[in-house]
């Protein structure tokens, strides 16, 4: 046998960058693919088979994760994380409860509905077309608010004391934001 025979080097390094790359690309098709916000970051369009509000709004309540679109000042899809509560026969949205800005006017996606009501709300993959109203009577006001806490199991603060609440109402043509 010939001791003088050398085994040919091999590195890893080559495969191992490839599939970095390759990993870090088909995880921002997934995230770019997502339609919708990721986490707290604003997104855009949602993606799914698109429908009215239903009349009967109960069989939403236990869905717990929601993403709201609206229309931004350019016309485009601005979409962000929600929580959701019904009262009665209501779907509710609050501006937020316990997380962000205090001020609701300083949120972006509130200063959107304010400007335009016409908004797209998901969970489960599906797509509810809708307008946002913003409720001001009080008893409504408390109830959604303590509903929804119970929901997300948080406790009042002062923080959702200052939150707004909107009620999902149905829209008329389901037009497309963009």
């Amino acid at each position: 046998m010939n001791s003088n025979r050398r085994i040919p080097s091999f590195s890893f390094e080559p495969a191992i960058s490839t599939i970095r790359a390759t990993g870090g690309l088909l995880l921002l098709l997934l995230v770019s693919g997502c339609g919708g916000p990721l986490g707290p970051l604003a997104g855009g369009a949602l993606s799914g088979p698109e429908s009215p509000l239903p009349e009967d709004v109960a069989p939403l309540a236990g869905l717990l994760d929601w993403q709201l679109e609206t229309v931004a000042e350019d016309g485009s899809p601005y979409s962000v994380n929600v929580w959701t509560g019904v009262v009665d026969d209501g779907l509710y949205v609050p501006t937020s409860l316990i997380l962000g800005v205090e001020n609701p006017k300083d949120r972006a996606w509130v200063q959107n509905v304010e400007r335009d009501p016409r908004i797209r709300l998901r969970s489960e993959r599906k797509v509810y077309t809708a307008e946002l109203e913003r409720i001001d009577d009080e008893a409504t006001v408390a109830a959604a608010k303590e509903t929804i806490l119970r929901k997300y199991e948080e406790e009042s603060s002062a923080h959702s004391a200052a939150a707004w609440i909107y009620r999902v109402q149905p829209r008329g043509a389901s037009e497309p934001l963009n």
